[in-house]
């Protein structure tokens, strides 16, 4: 067992597990210097490096990773990327919140996609839907709370009974 702070995985990352093996970097040691300081090569951690840079490209900017990049929680969630949070704030009764966090949330998918588009990124984006699904009384209690939300904030959707979402899925 390891003393170290940093997140030990016991297996590779599905996606990461598909790609060409890819070289070592020297590992950073001594005193290090930059304008910006990134922990974190994660989603966000690149993404700030590069919006970083995007706003000062001259900025002497580090980003350190205590792991192999890609192989942490955000390179685990199965490459999803949503331009809404309808787990968030999705209630009624969180109505201003919600359009707080889905306002930021689209502007950030918006942003990457264009990104992508500009960078010529082959990335194999599908714009598809959701399903969200229940097994409990609560969880279904909860799913109804998300459908009458989604409702009031206009998002498209489809609610599906048993029997649909067994033929669907």
């Amino acid at each position: 067992m390891s003393l170290s702070p940093l997140p030990e995985y016991s297996t590779a990352c599905g996606w990461n597990a598909l790609l060409p093996a890819r070289l070592t970097k020297q590992r950073a040691e001594g005193k290090l210097t930059a304008t910006y300081a990134i922990v974190g090569a994660g989603y966000t951690g690149l993404a700030a490096a590069r919006r970083l840079h995007e706003l000062q490209p001259n900025a002497d900017i580090i980003v350190l990773e205590g792991s192999t990049i890609g192989e942490g929680s955000s390179a685990r969630n199965s490459g999803f990327a949503t331009p809404f949070d309808s787990k968030i704030g999705m209630a009624p009764d969180q109505f201003e919140r919600a359009e707080k966090i889905n306002r930021f949330a689209s502007e950030g998918f918006d942003y990457l996609t264009k990104a992508m588009t500009l960078g010529n990124f082959e990335c194999d984006l599908q714009l598809t839907g959701r399903i969200t699904a229940a097994a409990t009384k609560l969880g279904a209690k909860k799913i109804r709370s998300m459908v009458e939300g989604a409702t009031i904030h206009g998002f498209e959707h489809e609610a599906l009974d048993a029997k649909a979402l067994q033929r669907m899925i």
